[in-house]
């Protein structure tokens, strides 16, 4: 799981800023995990704005349940359906924007992969 990885490793970065007395708020923290997710094109951007409207607070911990659950669903999904959880492509008229797109999403999900 991609997503579980990268809290780790942005819990395991803040940590070792801390040691070297540097500290990273948790708001801060959060709001590039946010954006990360977001810019990784692993969630539809119904499940972020769904996010957003919760009248909980806005906090690490809730951010990162709340994503690991849709993909612990999306991971359900697949595996019991035998079909992939990725969006749907389609042929268009706008097909050269969408390549560009989905080729900036590629390289989103893959600096993903590489934190």
């Amino acid at each position: 799981m991609r997503v579980t990885k990268f809290i780790t490793q942005l819990n395991k970065g803040q940590k070792d800023l801390e040691h070297n007395n540097i500290a990273v708020a948790d708001k801060d923290k959060l709001e590039h995990f946010v954006l990360q997710m977001f810019g990784s094109n692993l969630f539809y951007e119904k499940q972020m704005m769904d996010r957003e409207k919760k009248a909980a607070p806005k906090t690490w911990a809730s951010a990162t349940i709340y994503l690991k659950e849709i993909v612990t669903e999306q991971e359900m999904y697949s595996n019991l359906s035998g079909r992939s959880t990725k969006k749907a492509r389609y042929e268009s008229a706008a097909m050269p924007r969408e390549r560009a797109e989905e080729k900036s999403r590629e390289e989103s999900a893959a600096d993903l992969e590489r934190m």
